[in-house]
Order: C-alpha cells, then structure tokens, then sequence
C-alpha cells in the first residue's frame, strides 16, 4: 500500500489482496480497499487504525453477471468488524456481492450499498445511523445484475432517519414509489425501475426535495442504447396531476425517456423554483409545437427536449410552441434529435426574444437549411450548435444532391446505465451545480472563446462570407468533419 500526507491516507486500491494488511496508526484517517480480492473482514481486521473517517471496500467481489466468466468469490464481513470504528462517517461497500447489509457504526454520514444483491431492507438495518445523511442502494435488481424479484421496503425503514437528505434507489425494479420516504430529503433518485403511476400522495411529506430523477420508467424503446423495458402496452408513466403539490422546493426534474406523449400544465404549477427539466426521449413533438405547459417554467434556466421525434416523420420546418416566449429566465436549451428540413426565423422566433438565452443546439436535427443571420441579433447566445446535419449552406444545391452522409445519422449518445464508477453525485450548492455546455463542444478549444457556432459533421461544399452576415462576433467557428 501507499501512504501519503503524514500517513493519514492509505492507498491499497488493485492490489491484488485478498486480506487486508495489517496497518497500526492513530493517523489514518482514509483507508482505500478497492477492487482487491478481499475475501473476510474479521473483527480485530481494522482494529489498528481507531481514527478511521473514510473506508472504501467496493468492488472486492462483484455480483455474478457482472464478474468474468467462471470467476468464483464471496466476501463475508463479521458482526463487529465496522461498529468499532467510531469515527467513520464514509463507508463505501458498492459491488461486493452482499445479501445483508452489516453492522455498522452510529457515526456514518455516508453509506453507499450500490451493486450488491440487497433485495429487502427494514427499520433494523439502518435504525442505528441517526447522522446519516446520504444513502446509495442503487442497482440492487436489475437486468446487469438480476434478482428475479423488486427491491422492497419494510414499513417504518426511514422512521428515524432524520437526517437522511440523499437518496438513491435506481435500477431496483422498483413498481411503485416507496411510501415513508423521510421527510428532509433534498435528493431523490428512482430512475430506471419499472414504476408506471405516479400517485397524487407519492411526495406529499417531501417538502424539501430539491431534486427529483424519475427518468426511464416507462421506456420509450425506438432508439435505445441498452436493453429496455416499457410499460405494458407501452403506455405513458401515468402522473397525478396533483402529484408535485407540496414541491415547492424542487429545483430539478427528470422525466426523460417515460413515453410521454402529452404533459399537462397543471403539473407544474407548484414547481415555483424549478430551475432545470429534462423531458428528452419522450413522444413530445407535437407538445413541442403546441403545448402550453413551457408558460408554467417561468424561471426554468435549462431545458432539455432531445429525441422527442416522431417515428417516421421528419418535419418540414421546426415550430415552436408560442408558450416559449413565457420562459424569460431560460439560459440552456437541447433540441437534438427533433426530426426537421428548415430552421427559420418565424419557426423559432419566441426564442429569439429571450433574454438570457445563452446556449441552443439543433444536434442530429436532419437540417438541409438555414440562415444564419437569424441568430445575428440575439447577443445573449454564446454557443450555437447545428452539428450533425445535413447543412450546406449553398442556397442553389437541392436536398436530393446534396446528402451525401457516408454513415448513418447516430440518435441518443446519453446511455442510461454508466459503466463508470462512482456515479455522479449531486450538490446542493444552490445556483446552476450542472456543467451544461461542456458535453456538447465537439472542438474543446472553443469552450474558451465567448461566442461560438458549430458546424462540424454537415455537408458544406464552400463557404462563403455572406453565410454569416450580422455574426461578426463569433470567435470559435468549427466546421470539421465536412466536404470542404
């Protein structure tokens, strides 16, 4: 193992272990136990390092689907083998293979039993935690790692858990939301279950909730990335339309990829400091061009309605809803995978007089028009993006010449399931904590010029400066990847 700043942090990550190593000091504060081989944690195991804040164990066995083919293992971790380390407040015990969840010390803050084979919990297993604040149960039964059954709660699981302001429950094959939730929550996260109503009463005790994941439900399956798992009949996740009433505090909302043809407004009456929704991967388009919901997000400031498409159909020209002009404080907005031929002044025209409008991309759109000089004087915008499409921007060349692709256009890149670990966690450090812009600079160098426009992945010929008259301003032009 390694050791570093006067020995309070000990690296033993991918070692190879298969017990842990005997360590002594009243320094360590940070131990890290990751991807080993570790096979039993007896009592007396972390007994020499009493000043433990911070242990991570994940990965030392890692459920059956997931783990290579015909590799064999088991971790067992004895009853005291945590509760004497009184000082611990972050306990990472994610893809371990676990079946129970262990007797752990009063003093955690966090606990995260991601990626085990957990299929039951009650008011016993985490009774004790009265500081725990952020707990992580994700990926316990799902199609990666399978359990035949739903994640269930015993009644009265969070009665004392006071404290709790994180949770996350994803990929758990979840039917309904859970009841008893605790009260002071701030983040919840129940993507990726099989949950197909969202009841009037489901929030109601949640009046402090920020942050709300709902996302993939009732999966809309025509482009996924990953095997996908609709409703019955692939109906919509069905949400009472008093069911955010008492969530005057939510700041973001996912909805994405839950079959959604039609939202009502009523919805999101309540929701008076939304400030970000994702409703992509939906059947939204023609809520898109007629909708009246978007005069209810008033104070939204990122907005995401990629791949609302309709199967089959590619429209002439985009138009959108006039409820747009309704949303002054909107700063993001994502409307890839649309489905259009012309972009135009008038289609566009209530964002054209937002503003704080900052960012838009027409990503993956099949646009073959535009002029440019539409956006010439909206001075709020800093980055516009019309990348992969079929652009020439030479006024006299058909559509039918024109297209020229050599692969076929790419729909959602946005995979639902990360083969990354650890996910990401959410802050709630007020104002905007989501990085909006960076995923979507194709050429990195632009990210530090103030205005930008991407053309790259098009079919334009020839430019020519009245392409871009009134865009004077624009500092970063990429226009790789095209037949130049």
């Amino acid at each position: 193992c390694d050791d570093t700043n006067n020995s309070t942090l000990v690296n033993c990550r991918n070692r190879n272990l298969k017990i842990i190593p005997s360590i002594k000091s009243q320094n360590v504060r940070k131990l890290d136990l990751s991807c080993n081989h570790l096979e039993h944690i007896a009592n007396y195991s972390l007994s020499g390092i009493p000043n433990l804040q911070s242990l991570n164990l994940s990965w030392n066995c890692a459920p059956g689907k997931v783990r290579d083919e015909g590799e064999t293992c088991e971790l067992t971790i004895e009853r005291n083998a945590l509760t004497g380390l009184c000082y611990l407040e972050n306990l990472t015990l994610a893809g371990n293979s676990l079946t129970v969840v262990p007797w752990l010390p009063p003093s955690l803050k966090l606990l995260d039993l991601e990626m085990n084979n957990i299929v039951m919990l009650g008011f016993h297993n985490i009774s004790g935690l009265v500081n725990l604040r952020q707990l992580y149960l994700g990926m316990n039964c799902f199609y990666r790692n399978p359990c035949n059954s739903s994640f269930t709660f015993l009644k009265g699981m969070f009665k004392d858990a006071k404290s709790l302001r994180t949770l996350s429950l994803k990929f758990n094959n979840l039917t309904s939301v859970p009841l008893g939730l605790p009260p002071n929550l701030l983040y919840l996260d129940i993507s990726e279950n099989q949950i197909a109503e969202v009841k009037h009463s489901d929030f109601d005790n949640l009046t402090k909730l920020e942050y709300l994941d709902l996302q993939w439900n009732c999966q809309r399956c025509d482009h996924a990335s990953q095997p996908c798992f609709p409703c019955a009949n692939n109906s919509a996740l069905q949400i009472h339309p008093d069911a955010f009433n008492h969530l005057q505090n939510l700041r973001v909302l996912i909805l994405k990829g839950n079959s959604l043809h039609k939202i009502n407004d009523s919805l999101f009456v309540p929701l008076t400091n939304l400030r970000s929704l994702d409703v992509s991967d939906n059947f939204l388009a023609y809520d898109i061009a007629n909708g009246t919901f978007f005069s209810k997000l008033s104070k939204v400031t990122s907005l995401r309605l990629n791949y609302n498409f309709v199967p089959g159909v590619v429209f002439t020209k985009l138009r959108l809803s006039p409820a747009f002009a309704h949303m002054r404080s909107l700063r993001y907005l994502y409307l890839d995978g649309y489905l259009f031929g012309q972009l135009d002044k008038e289609g566009i025209k209530p964002l054209l007089m937002l503003p704080d409008l900052q960012m838009i991309t027409f990503r993956t759109n099949l646009i073959d028009q535009v002029n440019l000089t539409l956006f010439a004087n909206v001075s709020s915008l800093k980055f516009i993006d019309l990348s992969r499409n079929i652009l020439t921007l030479a006024e006299l060349c058909e559509r039918t010449q024109c297209y020229t692709e050599t692969s076929p256009l790419s729909l959602s890149h946005e995979i639902t399931f990360s083969e990354y670990y650890p996910h990401w966690r959410y802050s709630t450090g007020g104002r905007d904590t989501l990085q909006h812009h960076a995923y979507y600079f194709n050429f990195p160098s632009c990210r530090n010029y103030s205005r930008s426009l991407d053309l790259s992945f098009n079919n334009i010929k020839e430019i020519e400066s009245e392409f871009f008259k009134g865009l004077d301003d624009i500092q970063c032009l990429n226009l790789s990847c095209n037949f130049i």
